[in-house]
């Protein structure tokens, strides 16, 4: 009776059969897995920081991890065996390690030239070399040893020169290397039997991670630089928002000021040359009828009292023009009697028939005023229109009306009060029913009687 013959079991690849490993295949498979992770983190790095430097740093621990992962140094028999195809691959990646710390410092389009030159001319001086010495792998380590020391140094200078961008650390990750040799070649003959392609993986790595390290810093901090930067741009809009709000508010008032005070120049035109003009009219009437019943004395004083109340009503209007830029215009102060304004003023208020009139039927009682340092033209343009309103609104009673014009001592100094007995006005349109021109009046009431 014969028996089946069991299946035979199944066999892992040699580089993933632990049993069959040696310690050096082990380490070179572990060197070779970690330089492959770091290939890939420099990878999704660079799209956040240095991207041209940390891809190119992608590809040199790419080509680095394969090879370690089929190529290490007991895959070509002694620790001191080199053939030239694997010695000018590593001459390749050290250029290309050179490059991308080019890249990282800013120094790649200053330094390519003497990139190019330098990785041509150390590959052929070791090719040179291995030609000579094939079973000597001093070579390959010293040119190694240079490539690293060379990055340390450009890294130690731009440190110099840019402060806390990381430029330190990576040159103590480059120096570790040299050091390495150094330490290698110091060493006793019967000490140096350690294979020291194997130890060179270990400063390769820590290059690796520092400069994926340094990266990430160096993209925080330029990612604080930029947050604060947006901050202070927010908060510089935030503030010219503001001042733009406050700015149009301001001017919208200054607009409707100036509206008001337009206005008010208006109203304070009609008001004061209608009574003015209507007697010239009037006195031109009278010369007229003069002349048609041969009376040429009475023309004249027509005509002499229309010449005189012309001269009048210009000074009106220069004075008009001179209370709209009351605001605007110096004002010409001078030690003025008050009584003598108020005089000013009724005379002019007995050219108009109207007032006049009323002139005749009122009662005025004036107290003596004050002498104050005044512009006296607009002192009298206001006291005009100040008498004016009261002759207007105020009516002729049984008893007999009064205007009155007296001081009045405040807490900030003389005032001149113009009181009558009219018929006033609700409380809320008090400050406007007896001052057509309450814009214009009030600018002058502040400014020419300030004393």
């Amino acid at each position: 009776m014969s028996s089946a013959a069991a299946p035979a079991s199944p066999t892992l690849p040699g580089w993933l059969a632990l049993e069959t490993l040696t310690p050096f295949e082990a380490y070179a498979q572990a060197m070779g897995t970690v330089m492959l992770v770091i290939a890939l983190l420099q990878w999704l790095c660079s799209t956040y920081s240095d991207a041209r430097a940390l891809r190119i740093f992608a590809w040199v621990y790419l080509l680095t991890g394969l090879g370690w992962l089929t190529a290490h140094p007991r895959a070509h028999g002694g620790a001191d065996d080199v053939p030239l195809l694997p010695a000018l691959v590593a001459v390749a990646l050290l250029g290309m390690n050179v490059w991308g710390l080019y890249e990282f410092l800013g120094l790649a389009r200053r330094r390519a030239w003497v990139l190019v030159v330098g990785t041509l001319a150390v590959g052929a001086g070791l090719a040179l070399w291995l030609q000579q010495l094939p079973d000597s792998a001093h070579a390959v380590y010293g040119v190694m040893a240079g490539a690293f020391g060379y990055c340390a140094w450009l890294a130690l200078r731009a440190a110099r020169h840019e402060d806390n961008v990381g430029h330190l650390y990576v040159a103590a990750a480059f120096a570790t290397y040299p050091l390495l040799y150094g330490l290698y070649r110091a060493l006793p003959q019967a000490m140096a039997r350690f294979e020291m392609g194997y130890y060179a993986a270990v400063p390769a790595v820590i290059v690796g991670m520092m400069v994926l390290a340094v990266s990430l810093i160096r993209a925080r901090r330029r990612s604080e630089i930029e947050l604060q930067r947006r901050i202070s741009a927010e908060e510089s809009l935030r503030q010219l928002n503001a001042t733009l709000e406050q700015r149009v508010a301001g001017r919208t008032r200054e607009l409707a000021d100036l509206v008001a005070g337009l206005q008010s120049f208006n109203r304070n035109v009609s008001h004061d040359l209608r009574d003015p003009l209507a007697g010239i009219s009037g006195l031109a009437r009278l010369g007229a009828d003069a002349l048609g019943r041969d009376d040429s004395a009475g023309a004249g004083r027509y005509l002499q009292l229309i010449d005189r109340q012309s001269e009048q009503l210009t000074g009106m209007v220069q004075d008009l023009l001179r209370l709209s830029r009351v605001s605007e215009a110096p004002l010409h102060r001078e030690h003025h009697a008050l009584d003598r304004c108020v005089d000013k003023a009724l005379a002019q208020q007995r050219l108009v028939a109207p007032a006049a009139a009323a002139l005749q039927r009122l009662r005025l009682e004036r107290r003596p005023l004050p002498s104050c340092a005044v512009d006296g033209d607009l002192m009298r343009v206001l006291f005009v229109n100040l008498i004016g309103n009261a002759l207007k609104f105020t009516a002729a009673h049984a008893g007999g009306s009064c205007i009155r014009v007296e001081p009045r001592a405040t807490t900030r100094g003389a005032a001149v009060c113009v009181q009558d007995d009219g018929l006033g006005c609700r409380t809320p349109a008090r400050p406007n029913c007896s001052d057509p021109s309450r814009g214009c009046m009030a600018s002058a009431c502040r400014a020419a009687a300030s004393a």
